[in-house]
């Protein structure tokens, strides 16, 4: 068997070769695993972005129960919160709107109510845009986006839907928005309001 000296010492050519492609495989394992990792991580991170694009892009529904609307001075009766409905009211009262992203757009305004007299209740969704250095009493005034209001009265539980909603995409940095709510009378019941909120109608 021939020898190679190698460090002053003899050893087999066989044996040197089997070293040597020992390493080379060793190497080659280690490329992969690289290689794999590196893929791996990728892929988790193509994933973490997809479901973070899928949860900002997905349906809302907001709901603002009736009891927790707000009356300003003009209102005649501030009314009771009875199994969660507005009741013995008299008057018109306010709530804003948490929308959740700007670039979303509003599909549906939905009012839910039992009226219980010829009265109607009418629900309003608003807008008020941000003019800075201008009189906030004049100019923009308020814009109806969407509204509910009921004809008559009802034996049970109704809902309202108003789908024609206007100026409905969403613009949080220059515009506030609320909900306005009048009761002209204290036999009507409200439960709330609820809007539709998706990427597209």
């Amino acid at each position: 068997m021939s020898q190679i000296i190698r460090n002053g010492v003899a050893a087999p050519r066989c044996a040197l070769r089997c070293a040597t492609a020992d390493k080379s495989l060793e190497t080659l394992i280690k490329a992969k695993r690289m290689r794999s990792r590196h893929a791996g991580l990728l892929f988790l991170a193509l994933c973490a972005a997809t479901v973070g694009l899928t949860t900002f892009a997905r349906a809302e529904i907001i709901q603002i129960p009736a009891i927790a609307f707000q009356g300003r001075s003009d209102v005649e009766f501030v009314g009771d919160a009875s199994f969660g409905v507005l009741t013995n009211a008299k008057g018109t009262f306010y709530a804003p709107v948490p929308f959740p992203a700007s670039g979303q757009v509003v599909c549906r305004f939905v009012l839910v109510h039992r009226d219980n007299d010829d009265l109607d209740i009418t629900a309003r969704l608003m807008k008020k845009r941000i003019n800075v250095g201008g009189n906030p009493f004049v100019e923009p005034e308020p814009f109806e986006m969407a509204s509910a209001q009921t004809t008559g009265a009802t034996a049970g539980v109704e809902k309202l839907v108003d789908r024609s909603v206007k100026q409905r995409v969403i613009d949080l940095l220059r515009a506030f928005y609320y909900v306005e709510l009048t009761v002209p009378g204290t036999l009507l019941e409200v439960l709330g309001v609820q809007i539709d909120v998706r990427p597209a109608c």
